[in-house]
């Protein structure tokens, strides 16, 4: 499947209680994350991928979720 892990930045997997790397991949090297985590979003920048971010202080912080939590499984081909 050719899958690659990317470390994420230790300080901000910590701060941010594992929110840093709640991130949802949309197809291939595209994927969905909060803003405010800029060496966690280059290192995945670095490994190939497209890092679309939204503010999510209110709807995820608040609420303890991330990216993946907002959405609905679905199948890719």
């Amino acid at each position: 499947r050719n899958i690659r892990l990317v470390e994420g930045d230790a300080e901000e997997f910590a701060g941010s209680n594992g929110l840093s790397l709640n991130v949802l991949p949309t197809s291939p090297h595209k994927v969905i994350a909060v803003a405010g985590f800029p060496k966690t979003k280059a290192a995945m920048e670095a490994a190939g991928c497209t890092v679309e971010i939204f503010e999510a202080d209110a709807l995820c912080i608040a609420c303890e979720g991330g990216p993946t939590c907002l959405t609905r499984p679905i199948l890719r081909q």
